[in-house]
């Protein structure tokens, strides 16, 4: 298990980001906090050890979480983790 995200799965989180971020009208700068928000979740998993899963949910919220955890192939959130990132 490697505590990085591999380039084709850090694409996948750019272009879902940038999806994201184009359905967003309000905030100019928000692929910016995004792209800050994946860096922090990066650094969590190789700092605390964190899975990418356990670090995106860290990181995100909302319904970009997932969004996300999609794009990545993992498996859809639950219930619970749903009401837990909200």
């Amino acid at each position: 298990m490697t505590n990085s995200i591999d380039p084709r799965t850090r694409a996948a989180l750019m272009h879902a980001l940038t999806v994201a971020d184009r359905r967003q009208k309000s905030n100019p700068y928000a692929l910016a906090h995004y792209c800050g928000a994946l860096q922090s979740a990066e650094a969590m998993m190789l700092e605390e050890g964190k899975t990418l899963r356990e670090a995106l949910k860290a990181a995100f919220c909302g319904r970009l979480v997932s969004q996300l955890v999609k794009a990545a192939g993992l498996p859809p959130l639950t219930e619970q983790e749903i009401r837990e990132v909200r």
